[in-house]
């Protein structure tokens, strides 16, 4: 119910158009995709287009994420993503999943971003519910791995019959419905990576017919593409994947630590956050995929990553000009523009710049070849990859010792 006030004089004529309501993103990727032309001039000839600076803000996303060059073409990752009917980061995030054999637990982490946080937080329970989401997080740092590992317990109870998945929702501060959709949207994400030749599935009915068969043939494709799914750092690596350009930097103190980004400087952690109450950061990034303003602003769900992992899936790396007297034989790289800089030897640099160059070679080929085995063809990078990763976090822990 609304006064007539209210009717005549504030609420508008009509809806607002679709493409001055939603992200550009998608969009863009579609008019290259298309081979229509200069994004900014296409949208120019809309009937109601979007401000310059939503375009420029889109374009420039996209360049961040690899998905276009400087020139404004499309990049083999570009290529696929224009080919996925979702949000280019959560895209970036499912291939990056499929092919480096990680694919369960970022789907139901991606399907948890695109949709809603299953956590629900009682006011007059709060500091328990925290404690609860924090259980689940088990030490990661990370309230990414807590969704994952909330809705991965709760199939479990879920599988065990008598109403047991709702009593486990119910103790631990769940809401249900949103675990039932972050379910069907795995199963949607999956039809778009079959859609797209990234999920090789038999889609026989078998001898009773209905559609039980193609979910568990879905399942064993899922499960080919998910054999690192218990590699917490090739994880966080992927989540740096799908939410980059969304970086903060943690400058750690002697009794807490301080948080910044580029674009907004000072941020703090959102009280619900499982790192909230966290004193010491044993790295200096973390990713987030959303944050809110109210008295300040408040960086919401967080993933504490390490150097190599967002060196490796961070975006475009650009290479820093030695000044007068050089880096004393060091090589000086940057992402973000010159944001975040690191110092390393030629050899370690050429390396990851190698490393990177095989990804993208690797979704060339895929785009050649739509049959292609990623598994397969993947899996000397995959194992390069995790080294890295690896040897990164056997590094931080011998420093710690």
């Amino acid at each position: 119910v609304y006064t007539r006030e209210l009717h005549d004089n504030q609420m508008a004529q009509y809806q607002l158009p679709e493409i001055l309501r939603t992200p550009l993103e998608e969009l863009c990727l579609q008019i290259k995709s298309l081979q229509l032309g200069n994004i900014e001039m296409f949208l120019g000839k809309a009937l109601e287009p979007p401000d310059l600076l939503s375009i420029h803000n889109a374009v420039e996303l996209l360049e961040m994420i690899g998905a276009l060059t400087e020139a404004e073409e499309l990049t083999a990752l570009g290529e696929h993503l224009a080919a996925l009917p979702v949000d280019p980061k959560i895209g970036k995030m499912i291939l990056m999943g499929a092919i480096f054999g990680c694919l369960d637990p970022v789907l139901t982490i991606a399907a948890g971003l695109s949709y809603r946080d299953p956590f629900v937080m009682p006011l007059d329970k709060k500091e328990i519910a925290d404690e609860v989401k924090r259980e689940f997080a088990a030490g990661t740092s990370s309230d990414h791995v807590a969704i994952l590992n909330a809705y991965s317990d709760w199939q479990r109870a879920r599988s065990q019959g008598g109403g047991r998945g709702r009593d486990f929702c119910w103790h631990n501060f769940l809401s249900e419905n949103t675990l039932e959709m972050i379910q069907d949207m795995r199963y949607q994400f999956l039809d778009v990576l079959e859609e797209a030749g990234f999920l090789s599935v038999d889609a026989g009915t078998g001898p009773t017919g209905g559609q039980q068969p193609f979910r568990r043939s879905k399942h064993q494709a899922l499960r080919s593409l998910s054999q690192h799914a218990h590699e917490l750092d090739l994880l966080k690596a992927i989540l740096c994947a799908g939410t980059f350009p969304n970086v903060v930097t943690v400058n750690q103190g002697k009794r807490f630590a301080k948080f910044k980004t580029r674009e907004d400087g000072k941020v703090d952690l959102h009280p619900s956050s499982v790192n909230a109450k966290k004193n010491y950061f044993e790295e200096d990034w973390i990713v987030y995929s959303d944050k809110v303003k109210s008295s300040g602003i408040f960086i919401r769900a967080n993933t504490m990553v390490s150097h190599f992992a967002l060196i490796l899936f961070g975006g475009v790396i650009a290479d820093v000009e030695a000044q007068e007297g050089g880096f004393g034989g060091l090589k000086r790289f940057s992402l973000l523009g010159d944001y975040i800089e690191y110092s390393a030897q030629p050899q370690v640099v050429a390396m990851i710049k190698e490393l990177r160059h095989r990804l993208e070679v690797l979704l060339q080929l895929k785009l050649q070849n739509p049959e292609l085995d990623l598994a397969v063809e993947g899996r000397a990078l995959v194992e390069a990859v995790l080294i890295l990763l690896q040897s990164d976090n056997n590094s931080r822990r011998g420093d710690q010792g």
